[in-house]
């Protein structure tokens, strides 16, 4: 790749950039994909312009598993408006270039890029599967053929499995029990209430997975910390931890509903929490109205 272009990428935060072709991808449903989750299973024909698609690396560490707030949504966040960057760098240059909408860890595997893990999730080496992928479609560099070290999940490791507080990864695994997929709005179901250690989603076989964690857990800076202060989160005070990670993934009351969730099962902040029953989020509300009937009815 051009030393140039790559130089761009990698001040922008990225540590790997694969210049792929634009090939539909194999056993990607567009049925499916492209019309519930706005994904296109055929780059060259959602980008016709584009010669190639870059598909960047963001590494990140890891919390460690006890830790509630999330290591990979800040990430997610950065490498966003990092892929904008490089956009608008090419752009700058005189070359097509746009954020690419395709489904990721299924471009990376059919490209030879990374082993899906027993948990589901993409790993790359030697970041493991703490990594956050970004596509940009382009015609700044020609396609090269790219691969990269294959290294299975170690023979009878159950980490992730064990981790799993639904029991979705296994010989008998269940996606649909994979508790991230109920935490899309803070209408969580009580099951999910009762069993979330992370807030907007679950990352608890990423922080024990042994590719991730020899030696590399991270601790949350200082303004991670005061942004997921559990009070303020129940007082509604989130547009801190909105902005580190991302908006999307944080409306409507999401991350108030999950702080009185852990605040419930540690018997902590009553008083906070009480005052989130007379919320107009009706996820912040019946997850007020859930702690004080279960945590803390009797104190």
């Amino acid at each position: 790749m051009d030393e140039n272009l790559l130089k761009i990428i990698k001040t922008a935060g990225f540590k790997e950039c694969y210049a792929l072709a634009p090939a539909p991808i194999p056993h990607w449903d567009p049925g499916i994909a492209e019309g519930a989750m706005g994904l296109f299973g055929d780059p060259k024909a959602a980008y016709p312009k584009a010669v190639s698609i870059l598909l960047m690396v963001y590494p990140y560490r890891p919390f460690r598993p006890q830790e509630p707030i999330p290591a990979y949504y800040p990430a997610s966040n950065a490498a966003y408006f990092a892929a904008k960057q490089v956009v608008k760098e090419l752009e700058e240059r005189g070359f097509y270039a746009e954020n690419a909408e395709i489904p990721l860890r299924a471009f990376a595997l059919a490209n030879g890029i990374g082993d899906m893990g027993k948990n589901g999730l993409l790993r790359i080496h030697p970041y493991g599967s703490c990594i956050v992928l970004e596509a940009i479609a382009t015609d700044a560099v020609l396609p090269e053929i790219a691969t990269t070290e294959h290294i299975p999940c170690p023979e009878g490791c159950t980490a992730c499995a064990e981790a799993c507080p639904t029991m979705a990864i296994g010989e008998s695994r269940d996606v649909g029990k994979c508790m991230r997929l109920h935490m899309e709005n803070s209408l969580h179901p009580e099951w999910v209430r009762e069993k979330q250690r992370h807030y907007i989603g679950c990352e608890e076989c990423i922080r024990v997975c042994p590719f991730n964690t020899a030696g590399r857990y991270a601790e949350p800076n200082g303004e991670l910390r005061s942004a997921f202060d559990t009070a303020a989160l129940i007082r509604g005070e989130t547009s801190a931890a909105r902005k580190l990670t991302g908006k999307n993934m944080t409306g409507g009351g999401k991350l108030t509903s999950e702080a009185i969730a852990m605040a419930g099962r540690q018997g902590m902040y009553k008083e906070e929490v009480e005052k989130a029953t007379d919320s107009s989020f009706e996820g912040v509300k019946t997850a007020a109205e859930w702690a004080l009937h279960k945590y803390f009815s009797k104190t």
